[in-house]
């Protein structure tokens, strides 16, 4: 484990409270406000650049030396986030008031015993987290408790158990680790000679070792979605409340996403029913007080008009105070998943009218075919390009006034990237 910094709060600090911060103190002083944040490339890093610009005095951890976030946070630490000891170790040293786990490869038992003893306030909750990087967690969550509509699905723990389960849904069915995302470990089992390759794909593909697989029955959908829930405390009532951003849409070649846009065009219906399963889980993983603040990303998988499928949930989160409120993405990179989009909705449609040749907020691209970075972006390549560099202030942006509008006006900056 290394540091690039051998300060470090004592560990008679008093425990930190369930809340936001009344005050942000002065970084790398005795009442400077500490976040560890757990994970950092390049989402980590943007992360980091928005709480020092909120003043905040940043730990970034991850596996190995010189992450994009490490170098420039205030402190940085080297350790593997899947062994609890290490994580206990490194928090205890730091004592940090907030924890923001970014990654899903991390030790989520260690987090529990952090929020259980009072060392720091894990975002948005201990149990949220477990919840959400544990496919098992979260889909008992929208089935069993919620009721929501799901997929059919089974669990196993062995290959002649997954040869069982896979039998019992039918195939064609879907093999994924229950620790892991982004398509990592997953396999399509077209028949029963797919279960052995399956198996195996899981077990060493997954971004966590283990043996525990889910089998889901294959779904035909229209199309999927992610819907950004923000969970923040409403200045005027003090408790948590939720917002939404426009729904984002993206497009996958043999399982990985290769381009993502916002706004994504639903019916009525079915945008009511994706923000109601949204707000449903959002709101589900929090206390009822005002733990479980943050982002939350909820993929959604919508057929027809109404009908809308949970697929998964990740909170990119960051602590919340009042009264600050999610007043617009100043960054390409800030939503919940492993790629990137326009969270700063524009007011326009494709096809759109050309209504002036120097209107560059409303101007749809000149040629979305040649110009695939930017083919739904309703700035022109050179504007959009430019605002990306002048804003890169990181995941969320919040400003001393009640919620009034949401989503962003539609001349925020934006970027559209493709992986």
């Amino acid at each position: 484990m290394t540091s690039n910094s051998d300060s470090a709060t004592s560990a008679d600090q008093p425990a930190p409270t369930i809340g936001p911060p009344d005050v942000i103190g002065t970084p790398l002083s005795p009442t400077a406000t500490k976040v560890m944040v757990l994970g950092a490339g390049e989402l980590g890093k943007e992360v980091v650049i928005a709480f020092q610009r909120l003043g905040v005095e940043v730990v970034a951890v991850d596996r190995y030396a010189n992450a994009p976030g490490q170098q420039v946070a205030h402190h940085a630490e080297v350790i593997d986030m899947t062994d609890p000891e290490a994580l206990l170790a490194v928090i205890d040293k730091h004592r940090p008031a907030y924890v923001v786990p970014e990654i899903e490869a991390i030790a989520t038992e260690a987090l529990v015993d952090v929020a259980e003893r009072g060392v720091a306030e894990v975002i948005p909750t201990a149990s949220a987290v477990v919840a959400t990087m544990n496919r098992e967690g979260i889909r008992r969550l929208a089935d069993e408790e919620l009721g929501l509509p799901t997929s059919p699905y089974l669990f196993a723990d062995t290959l002649e158990e997954l040869a069982e389960a896979a039998g019992q849904i039918g195939f064609p069915c879907v093999v994924k680790p229950v620790m892991s995302s982004s398509g990592k470990g997953q396999s399509v089992l077209r028949g029963p000679d797919d279960v052995a390759s399956a198996w195996e794909t899981a077990n060493t593909g997954g971004r966590v070792q283990g043996n525990r697989v889910i089998v889901e029955g294959f779904i035909e959908f229209d199309y999927e979605i992610t819907l950004l829930a923000v969970r923040a405390i409403d200045p005027r009532t003090g408790s948590l409340t939720s917002h939404f951003c426009a729904p984002i849409g993206h497009r996958q070649i043999n399982g990985d996403y290769v381009e993502s846009w916002q706004p994504h065009e639903m019916s009525p219906d079915a945008h009511a029913s994706a923000t109601s399963i949204a707000a449903r889980i959002a709101t589900a993983l929090g206390d009822g007080k005002l733990a479980g603040r943050g982002v939350f990303g909820v993929e959604l998988f919508v057929k027809g008009t109404t009908s809308t499928s949970p697929r998964s949930v990740r909170g990119r989160t960051t602590p919340v105070s009042s009264p600050w409120r999610p007043s617009g993405c100043r960054s390409s990179r800030c939503t919940p998943a492993r790629f990137s989009a326009c969270p700063s909705t524009s007011r326009w449609r494709r096809p759109a009218p050309r209504r002036s040749s120097t209107d560059n907020s409303t101007r749809p691209p000149s040629d979305s075919r040649t110009s695939p970075r930017h083919s739904r972006c309703p700035r022109p390549t050179s504007a959009c390009s430019a605002s990306r560099r002048a804003s890169t202030a990181g995941a969320w942006v919040w400003s001393p006034r009640p919620p009034t509008t949401f989503p962003p006006p539609a001349n925020a900056p934006c970027a559209r990237r493709r992986w």
